[in-house]
């Protein structure tokens, strides 16, 4: 097995050639405390809460949505009583999808209506909100043989959902992997950053390029303000 590209290095993206050639992203962190009686249970099963509120909003999804079952799941973790935003650890991972002259095309996150692309090749998992799922808590896949033509590169992204910096996370951890063979092509454990007022991680980038797909771990610490154009602030990473 080839050994993991470091910070900066770009490799070839090794993938099941077969089906869709599905890679997925996924990420997993610690909750910020031991739960148990009912929402211990519900934290083993993943459970699930349907939120139809945009539906009753008169909101309707985007074409190819209604494909993935969970489109409206928000895998929230049930607790006797509701937690304030300081009480748990929410981590989000998003995707950016932009073409070969690096403009900005779509986004893929956990929040509802950017759950999937148009086209249902690029879907995420659900909204987790304080993690401790056992495996990923949040999953990003990638169907690469169904892209549209003119997506040319990804960007994962790792977020802090609320007041927490990572400097507080406990033991946040990305990968990227081989949805077919479970093959981890790249891990990144986001470590404490004392002193720093981090709430973003740029985990890696993926590149269509001639003769297939690249693979460039960045792993790199940001910060994202309220007003942060996500998208200008990857554009210094290309």
């Amino acid at each position: 097995m080839s050994l993991a590209p470091k910070p900066g290095d770009i490799v070839p993206l090794r993938h099941s050639k077969e089906a869709a050639q599905r890679i997925l992203v996924g990420l997993k962190w610690d909750p910020k405390s031991e739960e148990g009686g009912f929402s211990g249970w519900w934290h083993t099963l993943g459970g699930v809460d349907i939120d139809l509120k945009p539906v009753l909003d008169g909101e309707l999804p985007k074409a190819g949505t209604w494909k993935i079952p969970l489109f409206y799941a928000s895998r929230k973790r049930h607790t006797l009583s509701k937690a304030s935003p300081d009480e748990t650890y929410n981590l989000d991972l998003s995707c950016y999808a932009f073409d070969k002259d690096h403009e900005f095309i779509t986004q893929v996150t956990p929040d509802n209506f950017e759950m999937t692309d148009e086209s249902g090749s690029i879907y995420h998992s659900g909204d987790d909100f304080d993690g401790g799922g056992g495996h990923d808590d949040e999953v990003v896949y990638i169907e690469l043989k169904n892209l549209p033509e003119n997506i040319k590169q990804m960007f994962f992204v790792i977020e802090s959902k609320n007041v927490h910096l990572f400097n507080e996370e406990m033991n946040p951890m990305c990968r990227i992997a081989d949805s077919m063979t479970e093959e981890t092509l790249l891990t990144s454990k986001i470590e404490p950053q004392e002193d720093k007022n981090y709430n973003a991680f740029i985990f890696a980038r993926i590149m269509k390029v001639s003769d297939g797909w690249k693979l460039q771990n960045i792993s790199k610490y940001d910060y994202f303000g309220e007003v942060t154009n996500v998208k200008e602030e990857l554009s210094k990473y290309f």
